[in-house]
């Protein structure tokens, strides 16, 4: 059985985009999450709706963490990494809440 989460893309977005990856150590009050956060800009070509299958301009981390996390028991535990996305909305400016 295949499931498959849903995920809404908004075209033209602008707000915050925030990656975690999660410290998963037994002591929590020594995990060191790795965080990393890009504002989107609704006018560059990354954010708008692709015309092709591939989208070549890209826009967002150069290096966000390295590989060697990957054989960090500190992130991946029992053959998981958890990575947590949150995208938030830019508010909305006076004149557009009165449109």
């Amino acid at each position: 059985m295949t499931v498959y989460n849903t995920l809404s893309v908004v075209v033209g977005c602008s707000g915050t985009v925030t990656l975690k990856i999660v410290d998963q150590s037994d002591d929590q009050s020594r995990r060191k999450h790795l965080v990393e956060s890009l504002e989107a800009k609704p006018g560059l070509a990354a954010f708008q709706r692709p015309t092709s299958a591939r989208n070549h301009r890209g826009f967002g981390f150069v290096e966000f963490a390295p590989l060697t996390i990957f054989s960090n028991p500190r992130y991946v535990r029992d053959d998981q990494l958890i990575i947590h996305a949150v995208a938030r909305e830019a508010a909305l400016s006076p004149r557009a809440t009165h449109d």
